[in-house]
Formats: C-alpha cells, structure tokens, sequence
C-alpha cells in the first residue's frame, strides 16, 4: 500500500507541474502563447513556497521535489511576462 501511494503522489507531481510546460514551450520555441495573469503566477508562487515550508517541516520528500519544481517554473514564466 505504501508503494501505490507514493506512485500516486509521484504521477499526481508529474501531472501538476506538467500544466505549465505548452505556454512555455510555445513561448520559447514558436515565440508566442497566451501567458497567465501576472497575478495568478504571483499567488501561485506563494502558495508554493507556503507549501514547499510545510514539507519541510513534515520532511515529506515527494512535496519537497514538488514544489521546488513548482516553484521554478512559475519563476520561469514570471521572468518571461515581466521581461517579454
């Protein structure tokens, strides 16, 4: 059972840090895509780091991963509306 739940937790990671990855491809390859709200990529960060905290604190390895890849790619695609 411990097995099927990190798989979980894993493919649920995949999947959620996967959302963002057509805008950005579409940005840097094709040149153009419709970006996110400033203010959307702004809350998200800060939930991020809200919850990259938490896992610290729980030292929930899967989380840790997570939202520090989370956390990367909003920066990436902050850095690309603020500077594009």
């Amino acid at each position: 059972m411990r097995k099927l739940e990190s798989t979980i937790g894993w493919a649920g990671m995949l999947l959620v840090q996967c959302a963002s990855f057509p805008a950005l491809y579409e940005l840097i390859v094709l040149g153009q895509a419709e970006l996110p709200p400033l203010s959307m990529v702004l809350m998200l960060q800060a939930g991020l780091a809200l919850y990259f905290w938490r896992a610290i604190l729980q030292k929930d390895f899967i989380y840790l991963v997570s939202n520090g890849i989370g956390f990367c790619i909003q920066t990436t695609l902050f850095c690309l509306i603020i500077f594009k």
